[in-house]
């Protein structure tokens, strides 16, 4: 797995904490990795293929290729599909407060598709994945 943090432009740095990419050929990757909370919302772009997400029952469903991440009160089990390809943007805590069109609360434990947040600009930036 190739993983590198990168900081925030000056700019951003009180709202972002860091931008991190995840680059790994499926044969290498973990069939299940557990997500711990941490108190920050994230905004994922998968630009490898896509990531399953398990439920408290144990389904799975897949998830979308650009979006948000709620607040974590729980741990979250993920699965590749494939290659991983992923860049994270990952907030500090209410870092995404000034950019949230829904909110906060509603979005906890949720992975929220830039479309639905962002409307027609969350479409454009998501086919650019």
């Amino acid at each position: 797995m190739n993983h590198q943090i990168f900081e925030p432009h000056t700019d951003l740095s009180t709202l972002v904490e860091c931008y991190w990419t995840l680059e790994s050929p499926k044969e290498k990757t973990p069939q299940k990795n557990t997500i711990v909370p941490d108190g920050r919302m994230k905004m994922i772009f998968h630009y490898g293929d896509l990531y399953k997400r398990y439920t408290d029952n144990g389904d799975s469903i897949v998830l979308p290729k650009s979006f948000v991440i709620g607040q974590l009160t729980r741990p979250l089990d993920v699965e590749p599909t494939g290659e991983t390809g992923t860049f994270f943007v990952c907030f500090h805590p209410y870092g995404f407060l000034p950019f949230a069109t829904t909110p906060i609360k509603e979005m906890e434990n949720t992975a929220v598709p830039l479309d639905k947040l962002f409307g027609k600009a969350g479409e454009i930036i998501s086919q650019g994945c």
